[in-house]
């Protein structure tokens, strides 16, 4: 009976901490929804400065890439000669 008891009063003790961390969870998840809506702004401008950062260096990106196959092509032409010999 007294083991009885004891599992009532753990179990009711384990009820009212539950209470009080799901109270603090709860506060903890408005106080990030509250971070992630005041940080949306400088994340929006953040990835608007990302794409305009991308879309000027496209080009020269491209064209870097153009050069890196026109210099292996030479390359490879350079060594087929030189292997030839």
């Amino acid at each position: 009976m007294k083991n009885l008891l004891n599992s009532i009063k753990s179990l009711i003790n384990d009820v009212k901490n539950l209470g009080t961390v799901s109270q603090s969870l709860a506060e903890s998840v408005a106080n990030l929804e509250s971070a992630v809506t005041q940080s949306k702004p400088q994340l929006d401008d953040l990835q608007k400065k990302i794409a305009e950062f991308n879309f000027k260096t496209q080009p020269r990106l491209t064209r870097i890439q153009e050069l890196q196959t026109k210099m292996q092509a030479e390359i490879d032409r350079l060594t087929q000669i030189t292997n030839q010999k």
